[in-house]
């Protein structure tokens, strides 16, 4: 398992609870996974330590409402490239939770799941249902594009197309290639 948490504080409580369960098989890498290699600033909201996000408009959200704070500054690293440098080993499935930078991250990984076609688990993110419907329309017309034509979405067990992404504004997907 390789697993990727750029937060310091996920991090580290993500390291502890490896080691407190004796868990030896899972390379825990600090860096963030997007589009292509850069570093960007995390903000979050403090009463919320896992809904940090790097997205744009997130972001601009957080900080504009007064209850976003800068967490930290992370690099980010795109799976096409950390893959064969890092001598990772070839994915057969992919979980991507990443408030709301999910089609960066799948646009970095484009030949990654076209060459391993891995199973994928996505958690879709967005600031208003708006923004969430325009999300998930991009990420199902870009997993259709690379053949990924098996897209459940968890919560309603609806087969979604790029004709139904609606469907999918709350919740989960799984995707498989056909």
């Amino acid at each position: 398992v390789v697993c990727f948490e750029p937060n310091t504080q996920n991090h580290k409580r993500l390291m502890e609870n490896l080691m407190l369960n004796g868990i030896k098989n899972v390379e825990v890498r600090k860096v963030g996974v997007g589009s292509r290699h850069e570093t960007r600033k995390m903000v979050g909201n403090p009463l919320m330590a896992g809904g940090a996000s790097v997205d744009g408009k997130t972001v601009e959200e957080l900080l504009r409402s007064g209850v976003g704070t800068v967490v930290q500054e992370i690099s980010i690293v795109a799976l096409d490239e950390e893959i064969p440098q890092a001598n990772l080993p070839a994915p057969d499935f992919i979980k991507i939770d990443i408030e709301g930078w999910e089609i960066e991250a799948l646009r970095g990984a484009r030949n990654t799941l076209e060459l391993y076609k891995p199973t994928l688990f996505l958690e879709m993110h967005g600031e208003t249902i708006r923004e969430k419907r325009r999300k998930v329309a991009e990420i199902v017309a870009f997993l259709w594009e690379i053949n990924y034509r098996r897209i459940r979405h968890i919560e309603t067990d609806t087969s979604i197309t790029p004709e139904n992404t609606s469907v999918a504004v709350e919740g989960h997907l799984y995707c498989q290639t056909t």
